[in-house]
């Protein structure tokens, strides 16, 4: 939303129209994100813009270190958890 704000057109879809606001494309760009930080990308928006690219291409690399960080949790209280009944045998 903040790179549409600031350079409006950035982004580009069949879905916006002209008699689109910002307003209405909140909706559209908030999907854009999440499928962005699922790298699932299935390309109904695109950014057209060298600052939307570049924003996107953050997008994804900070859904790629969620998805890593939230592994890493899980794996590591399952370790300890682990670690935890072996003692108490």
């Amino acid at each position: 939303m903040a790179v549409e704000i600031a350079d409006p057109g950035s982004f580009e879809s069949a879905l916006f129209t002209e008699a689109y606001t910002i307003d209405k494309k909140a909706d559209g760009l908030l999907y854009f994100s999440y499928i962005t930080l699922m790298t699932i990308g299935y390309g109904e928006i695109i950014p057209v813009t060298t600052i939307a690219q570049k924003a996107t291409i953050l997008l994804g690399l900070i859904g790629q270190f969620y998805l890593v960080i939230i592994t890493a949790v899980v794996v590591g209280k399952y370790i300890n958890f682990a670690r935890i009944e072996n003692s108490s045998k």
